[in-house]
């Protein structure tokens, strides 16, 4: 008996009725054929045709797929793309991130058709779409509008542009655009029966679109209006991210959600900012002082070392001591929260204490500093 391997994208979503003109549709969808030959969906292995196997596929089935399209709609994008576009060899492709890939192929795709490319990755973007990915797989969940912090900002219930703006980097540097978001999924008993799960799905969403009123593709060749390409690189505009969770999935052994998030920044955008510290508290427990701190976003986040001060009413002997180190999360889109218990049985007067938050790269900043009085000094009797 053989198992099934599907993939499932739904419309991609659109938020403002004024759009820049989309690119033409096709009037057919393009099915994947690559150097073994044509893709049959729904068995593991996928079918006794396709090879996908490598650089040599991927570039085969796109080409392939140019070709046809021109044969639809009249067009004459070149059937160009070469294995040497995508990465030196198939274990540098293996090797790039899931984003990576799609900036790659999107951009391929995007500028074989005079559309002006995304400008890059962005971490911040890869954060929101991860944590939505996760979202939707662990809850079997499959649709645009969940998992806001907030519910709702403007006349937005919940969608794309709401979970954006709770990222502390991006917030309200969105320019409007009116397409966010691309959503696939994968069902498959394992992973032999998923390969190059992530370029099909971004092949499905530029040429088996027709379905879904091509709305997939249509966000995989947002134009960016001109007079918005005012963030970095000229000629280039657009941040994107993909997110990818793999696990149980609505019954499936092997289920993989893949989300597509971009949106367009403006001049004053910083990707950089790398954590949005919420709460810093210090507390006395008996004798020892207990510090809690919550952060709402993470990117690039190493962790974090905890420093003490004795208040001194001299500034110059007061001297910063590092207590320890408390590991981060990297890179979050959710709350997260920290303790330390910093043990002050033989300590006395007044404390300072403060964070320095380390990126990965090694940069830092300190946090405001909490004071906490612990007493007069303690007599010994005897």
């Amino acid at each position: 008996m053989k198992k099934i391997f599907t993939i499932l994208i739904l419309s991609s979503i659109q938020l403002f009725a004024q759009c820049p003109t989309d690119y033409a549709d096709n009037t057919a969808d393009i099915q994947w054929v690559d150097n073994g030959g044509i893709l049959i969906d729904g068995q593991c292995p996928p079918n006794t045709g396709a090879s996908l196997t490598g650089r040599a596929d991927i570039v085969f089935a796109f080409n392939n797929a140019r070709t046809v399209e021109n044969g639809q709609i009249g067009t004459t994008i070149p059937a160009n793309m070469t294995v040497t576009d995508l990465a030196a060899d198939d274990n540098a492709w293996d090797n790039k991130s899931s984003s990576e890939k799609a900036l790659i192929l999107m951009n391929l795709e995007r500028v074989a058709r005079g559309i002006p490319p995304f400008q890059e990755v962005d971490a911040n973007v890869v954060n929101v779409a991860q944590s939505y990915a996760d979202y939707l797989r662990t809850n079997n969940q499959f649709e645009h509008n969940l998992d806001c912090n907030n519910g709702s900002s403007g006349t937005n219930a919940c969608n794309a542009i709401v979970r954006m703006e709770e990222n502390a980097a991006i917030k309200t540097h969105q320019q409007a655009a009116c397409r966010f978001e691309n959503l696939a999924a994968v069902f498959a008993p394992s992973m032999d029966c998923a390969p190059l799960f992530l370029e099909q799905a971004i092949y499905s969403w530029i040429y088996n679109d027709t379905g879904q009123g091509n709305g997939h593709r249509k966000a995989c060749f947002y134009n960016i209006p001109i007079a918005n390409d005012d963030y970095s690189t000229a000629g280039a505009e657009g941040q994107i991210g993909i997110g990818v969770s793999i696990g149980l999935y609505q019954g499936a052994a092997y289920g993989i959600v893949m989300v597509f998030n971009f949106f367009d920044p403006d001049a004053s955008y910083n990707p950089a900012l790398p954590v949005e510290l919420t709460a810093f508290t210090a507390n006395l427990n008996s004798n020892k002082v207990e510090l809690l701190w919550q952060t709402a976003t993470e990117v690039n986040n190493y962790g974090f070392d905890v420093e003490r001060q004795k208040k001194e009413v001299s500034s110059q002997n007061s001297v910063w001591e590092k207590l320890a180190f408390v590991e981060g999360h990297g890179n979050s889109n959710s709350p997260k929260s920290y303790s330390f218990t910093d043990n002050t049985s033989n300590a006395s007067g007044k404390f300072l204490y403060r964070l320095k938050q380390i990126d990965i790269d090694g940069t830092f900043e300190y946090s405001d500093a909490v004071e906490i009085n612990l007493g007069a000094p303690k007599r010994i009797l005897s």
